[in-house]
């Protein structure tokens, strides 16, 4: 599948998630509290200038529990890591933590550690919302050596979800330095990644206009949002 294929795939399909989640707060949550997450930090001019953009330093990991894998607080320099922010209750998970094992497995080698983080879990406690992603993870990646963080509260979903404009789960890819080299969609990755590595990303062009189209996408996405 070529580039432009790809990407062409991903929007449509990313779209078709942000619709989902628009009908899904406004059918389940009140206005109010969405209005309260896009209150324009003091002294920034647009949605745009509160994100956590690309080369920004990467927030800390704070999770309530580790289901799987060693537990991690802080990302050690000289090393890469890719962050994939998940949920049980959304259809397309068990395929995206298929795809994680998959990508692990390429890159495992090259030194990139992956973690899967389920922090905006929809349960009405958090011993449930435990129950939903464990009982997935031993689905989804029985035997894992992935590390998968749980957190409900709401920390993690602040810190990295929200303040880039994320309001459903993305992947992240923290670089060598502990800064921010991608916000995207996991299909990206496999592109994304050997760039990464041999550290031509950051400075290319296609990671400019990705962060650009993303930052566009996510202002109009939050101006929907709090309408």
């Amino acid at each position: 599948m070529s580039r432009r294929t790809r990407r062409s795939h991903f929007t449509k399909r990313d779209h078709e998630r942000g619709s989902n989640r628009r009908i899904i707060r406004r059918v389940s949550k009140p206005k109010q509290p969405d209005l309260k997450l896009h209150t324009p930090i003091p002294g920034a001019r647009s949605v745009g200038q509160q994100l956590v953009e690309m080369n920004s330093p990467a927030p800390s990991i704070k999770v309530q529990e580790w289901l799987r894998g060693d537990p991690i607080s802080n990302f050690q320099l000289g090393n890469i890591y890719v962050l994939k922010f998940f949920s049980t209750s959304r259809s397309y998970c068990e395929p995206e933590l298929s795809d994680l094992a998959k990508l692990r497995k390429k890159f495992n080698s090259a030194g990139v550690e992956f973690i899967g983080i389920a922090a905006s879990e929809e349960a009405a406690t958090a011993d449930e919302a435990r129950a939903q992603v464990d009982a997935t993870i031993t689905k989804s990646l029985p035997n894992t050596d992935i590390r998968i963080g749980f957190d409900h509260s709401g920390e993690m979903d602040e810190d990295w979800l929200k303040a880039s404009l994320s309001f459903f789960p993305k992947t992240f890819i923290v670089d060598r330095d502990g800064s921010i080299a991608f916000i995207g969609d996991l299909v990206m990755l496999e592109d994304v990644l050997p760039k990464v590595i041999d550290g031509s990303w950051r400075a290319s062009a296609d990671a400019k206009n990705a962060e650009k189209e993303r930052i566009a996408e996510g202002e109009t996405y939050a101006a929907v949002i709090v309408s």
